[in-house]
């Protein structure tokens, strides 16, 4: 039994943000994000996940949707709730494509993890230090 299921067992009379949150964060994943529309007024980016092509995925961030540039390659942890979608933690930011993916996956082989999630998160901060952009959120 995960951690996650160990607290919603532990604790039966959570409320139900509490339970969102927590079936949000088991499903949450980390990944690259290519932003292909912003709304800022909706507080809204619309992203393609590039290591796992699926339909386009709608994100709430208020001060992303109003400071990022279409092209952006985002890692970062996604949450997907219920209602909408949000990222978790940190992320970094890439300017465009420089063949990204393909130096990702060179990367992600050399680091020696057992699980690939810290495979994945390692290898995008190293590719962070030499290919990100500086960012600061507020």
């Amino acid at each position: 039994m995960g951690k996650l299921e160990q607290y919603r067992q532990d604790h039966p009379n959570i409320d139900s943000t509490t339970i969102a949150y927590l079936d949000a964060a088991k499903a949450s994943y980390t990944s690259f994000f290519k932003i292909i529309d912003l709304n800022p007024k909706e507080s809204s980016l619309t992203f393609e996940d590039l290591l796992q092509p699926s339909e386009f995925i709608e994100v709430i961030n208020k001060s992303l949707s109003k400071t990022a540039k279409l092209g952006y390659i985002l890692f970062s942890r996604l949450l997907p709730f219920e209602e909408f979608n949000a990222f978790s933690g940190m992320y970094a930011v890439f300017p465009g494509d420089h063949n990204l993916i393909k130096r990702y996956k060179i990367m992600k082989k050399r680091v020696k993890a057992e699980r690939e999630s810290v495979q994945r998160f390692v290898a995008a901060f190293k590719l962070n230090r030499t290919l990100g952009m500086d960012v600061r959120s507020a």
